[in-house]
């Protein structure tokens, strides 16, 4: 074969080699497919991408299952993550099917169209549930609370990364639950947000309501000391939902002919109950009562010291655990998909100065699916995002650079590159041996169609000390890339287009192989590097 080859029939033949790969396995149970769906709210494949050797981000399967995954066929790049029941992986845009192969049931191949989706989306996140037995197999969020443990005692619903499709609860209401419906336009839990026919009534009636629904929570209370199965947390949870907006309501009927010792009593059963709504938040959210009841009592608890009445009152609640409960409720909001309620409660926790930086990416996803389903609202989305980033960037430096590097990305999306590169060189005068940000230099000059700047940009970061593995894999993808295309564009045997090519093969292919190999010694078992790697070592075959 002429060693002048064009890359594109070299990736044609590498991915034709890669579909044909066949595994013989038997199994002695099925799965089918219970829905396939893409998934708007879930940006996990834009916040944590892959792309395809030609730099396209990649689409984002998400598989509901009991069992093993012990392979893909189809376009994958990188492996099988497992979480749980969750098993996740990207596929190259514009696939069209995949088979999965599991350890303990008969291979499943899919077909998209089936499923009206023609063909997957990049950088959109797709959510496959399957069933076997007619039981279908789904994903589980829980907190552990603590009977009569402090907020801090309790684990809260945090997770790593952007979490799976949303869940909606059922709009169904318990009978405990009377009266409590989803407060679609109240952001925080002002007195006026709870004046409804199920809490009407003159003061005294808002009074004794709420009494007996706090008596109620204090007998269960005892009894769980002695018997923790013998109540209901759900129900205990309800009562305190119930006697707070009776109580609330009737404060603010309150005039100056009602008793300041009535109202003094509101203040302090409230107080006395406060770090209950911490317990109650976690049990319903374990519950799957995600919203409105959990992130209900997430936000009385974080919001207890900014109420009017409980001015002067002294609460032991600190900054840390208000923070924690703004988050919990803030996840909850976003899992019964009330996206403004999340964004809201992740921007108070961002506000009291909770550390946890998962609170800055959820309130920017939040206003990504809200841009979605709103376009008019996308400046106002666009400002709120940029808002975070910077607020994440002052907060965590360049130790978490995904703040800077959506900084820079909308910079790129407005075609600012003049502004993005003096914003990132001046970021390298200041930190020079900082690796990722030479590769996000490489990443702007690379957008601008400038080849030579970007693949300058990786060396220097591919060389540069405590370089991470996906900046390496960037470099190699940009370098060889580049190098296949100036190869194409030789097209005589002279000898000048002999030295070319040599000068070529050393400088692009062996140096991108290099990084490859540089790349491996961090990570050996990413598919998508194997694919570089494979690519690369086969037109270095062809030189020889």
């Amino acid at each position: 074969m002429s060693p002048h080859i064009t890359c594109s029939i070299i990736l044609k033949t590498l991915i034709l080699s890669v579909s044909l790969a066949i595994t013989a396995i038997g199994y002695a149970q099925e799965y089918t497919v219970e829905s396939f769906n893409v998934v708007q709210d879930d940006l996990t494949a834009k916040t944590n991408p892959k792309t395809d050797l030609n730099g396209k981000r990649c689409a984002l399967i998400k598989v509901y299952v009991d069992d093993k995954i012990a392979a893909v066929r189809g376009n994958i790049i990188g492996d099988v993550t497992t979480i749980g029941m969750e098993k996740s992986f990207y596929l190259t845009d514009g696939s069209r099917k995949l088979e999965l192969i599991f350890d303990n049931h008969y291979p499943l191949k899919i077909v998209f169209d089936e499923y009206n989706i023609p063909a997957l989306t990049g950088a959109m996140t797709y959510v496959l549930k399957l069933k076997t037995n007619g039981s279908s197999i789904q994903a589980e969020t829980s907190v552990q609370p603590q009977q009569q443990a402090t907020q801090s005692d309790i684990q809260s619903p945090k997770q790593s990364n952007i979490p799976t499709a949303p869940y909606t609860p059922n709009s169904s209401q318990n009978e405990i639950n009377s009266g409590i419906g989803r407060q679609n336009q109240a952001t925080t839990f002002q007195p006026d947000s709870y004046r409804s026919s199920a809490y009407g009534g003159d003061f005294q009636t808002l009074m004794n309501d709420g009494k007996k629904a706090f008596d109620s929570y204090d007998k269960d209370l005892i009894n769980s000391m002695v018997n923790p199965a013998s109540v209901d947390n759900i129900k205990m949870g309800y009562d305190l939902l119930n006697g707070y907006k009776n109580y609330v309501q009737a404060l603010t009927i309150a005039s100056n002919q009602k008793s300041n010792k009535q109202i003094k009593n509101i203040v302090k059963t409230l107080n006395e109950h406060v770090n209950d709504y911490f317990n109650a938040g976690a049990y319903f959210f374990n519950a799957k009562k995600i919203y409105p009841e959990a992130y209900e009592c997430f936000m009385i608890y974080a919001d207890m010291p900014n109420q009017e009445f409980m001015r002067g009152e002294k609460l032991d609640l600190t900054d840390t655990d208000r923070g924690t409960a703004y988050f919990n409720a803030g996840l909850a909001a976003y899992s019964g998909n009330e996206l403004i309620h999340s964004a809201n409660a992740f921007r108070r926790a961002r506000e009291i100065g909770y550390d946890d930086k998962q609170a800055y990416i959820y309130e920017i996803a939040c206003w990504q699916s809200l841009v979605k389903t709103d376009p008019s609202i996308e400046e106002t989305a666009k400002q709120k995002i940029v808002e975070v980033a910077q607020d994440g960037d002052r907060k965590f430096g360049l130790s978490e650079p995904v703040f800077y590097n959506n900084i820079i990305n909308f910079l790129v999306v407005d075609e600012k590159y003049n502004q993005a590169l003096a914003d990132i060189s001046q970021r390298i005068a200041q930190n020079p041996n900082n690796a990722g940000l030479y590769g996000l230099r490489g990443f702007v000059y690379d957008r601008m169609g400038k080849d030579d700047e970007s693949v300058a940009d990786y060396r220097k970061a591919a060389a540069t000390d405590g370089v991470d593995f996906e900046t390496l894999k960037n470099a190699a993808k940009k370098i060889f890339r580049t190098g296949t295309n100036k190869w194409d564009n030789i097209e005589g045997n002279s000898d000048a287009d002999r030295a070319a090519r040599a000068d070529v093969k050393t400088n692009y292919l062996e140096v991108a192989k290099a990084i490859t190999d540089k790349a491996k010694a961090m990570n050996s078992n990413d598919e998508d590097l194997d694919y570089v790697i494979e690519s690369i070592d086969y037109m270095l075959s062809l030189t020889k």
